[in-house]
């Protein structure tokens, strides 16, 4: 697996469980001497944010309701990834757990409170 792969799948962890106004666009730039910068990325395309800010490595991150999206660059290294967010009262009850992996007197307890 990729280093690349790696971080990118780690900034969509990361970035499908924080609480973000939707259409929160940004980019994470690493430049050659591995200096980290993160920009505002609203209307950019990765290859275009990533020759602007002249940086070696670029991660675009767009969060929409239901999805996460992260697109990665490094070289000809590229890849894109997604995930689509969970939402209503149960994403909420459990905080993301599939409900399956729940067990219902837990939720009831919860329900209960």
């Amino acid at each position: 697996m990729s280093r690349l792969w790696e971080d990118a799948v780690g900034i969509l962890e990361t970035a499908s469980i924080q609480q973000e106004p939707v259409g929160s666009d940004f980019a994470i730039l690493v430049d050659s001497r591995k200096g980290l910068r993160i920009v505002d990325a609203a209307g950019w395309r990765l290859d275009a944010i990533q020759t602007e800010y002249q940086a070696g490595t670029a991660f675009l991150v767009k969060r929409t309701s239901t999805s996460v999206q992260v697109e990665a660059q490094s070289g000809l290294d590229r890849c894109s990834l997604r995930t689509t967010l969970s939402s209503g009262a149960l994403a909420a009850l459990t905080g993301g757990i599939a409900h399956h992996l729940i067990h219902p007197c837990a939720l009831l307890s919860e329900l209960g409170s």
